[in-house]
């Protein structure tokens, strides 16, 4: 079990470090999730979490299915951020089909 909690300890020194020198991709803030969602950290889970929202990451379906979040899975707090999430991609993807349409590209 140790050893699992050096590799966690290092992938959040790994993910801070590129952030300190300003890459902060949305991934990145996954990652960080997912490590803290693993701990049962479910504050700073969600934290790292909206930021990544925040950035641009709207791969939900990989979120509600990944096995770091499964301690989110469950969480009234989690299902409202992917309903979110699922409500502004839908919104791009509809946006995008329209585009097509209006460029005959359907």
């Amino acid at each position: 079990m140790e050893d699992a909690q050096e590799k966690l300890d290092e992938t959040v020194e790994y993910y801070q470090k590129m952030i300190a020198v300003g890459d902060e991709h949305p991934k990145v803030n996954i990652g960080l999730a997912g490590v803290y969602a693993i701990r049962g950290e479910k504050q700073e889970a969600y934290r790292w979490l909206e930021r990544a929202i925040e950035g641009g990451f709207l791969e939900y379906r990989y979120l509600e299915r990944h096995p770091f979040f499964a301690n989110l899975h469950g969480d009234p707090r989690f299902q409202q951020m992917m309903a979110g999430v699922k409500q502004e991609a839908d919104g791009i993807l509809g946006r995008v089909r329209e585009m097509e349409k209006e460029w005959g590209w359907e």
